[in-house]
């Protein structure tokens, strides 16, 4: 009888121990869950003659369901720039869409005609420059209702690793 107790008390101590230690293993983990910050990467596009869209493969970090959203530099007649959401339309007559190849992690940068007209829009070289938010999922779980179209709410609601 003795000894089915010492069995017994014996078990409950290793019992009591391995949930102790699973106890901080998931502390740990929920710490983990915030991960890293959302990170922006600022580049420059340079579009010339003849060209439909250009491309940019220095998005790294890109996990199954983060979100990645394209800014592009905007600066205004009344000299006030901006971060703008793209797709955008520039001057009534380039329409700048952005496509993310997640398999890659390849930002292509599609360019035509706003009014509909095929072939490539610019008629000189033009550059641009862009800012694409790599936002993980954990962090867009932990804030459903910001406006992912809006830079400044996207800054303020993720903060950035630059």
């Amino acid at each position: 009888m003795k000894t089915i107790k010492l069995i017994m008390m014996a078990a409950l101590v290793v019992i009591a121990a391995s949930c102790k230690k699973e106890g901080k293993q998931g502390e740990q983990g929920l710490q983990g869950i915030a991960g890293p910050e959302a990170k922006t990467f600022t580049y420059d596009l340079t579009f010339d003659p003849g060209e439909i869209f250009e491309s940019y493969s220095g998005i790294s970090g890109f996990d199954a369901g983060d979100v990645v959203t394209t800014f592009m530099w905007v600066e205004s007649v009344g000299g006030e720039s901006f971060w703008s959401q793209t797709p955008i339309i520039i001057d009534d007559a380039v329409n700048i869409i952005p496509a993310f190849a997640e398999s890659s992690g390849f930002l292509f940068v599609y360019t035509k005609n706003a009014d509909g007209t095929t072939g490539s829009p610019w008629l000189a070289q033009t550059t641009y420059k862009f800012k694409s938010v790599l936002i993980k999922s954990t962090q867009l779980a932990e804030n459903p209702n910001v406006d992912l179209t809006n830079y400044k709410e996207v800054e303020e609601a993720f903060g950035f690793e630059e």
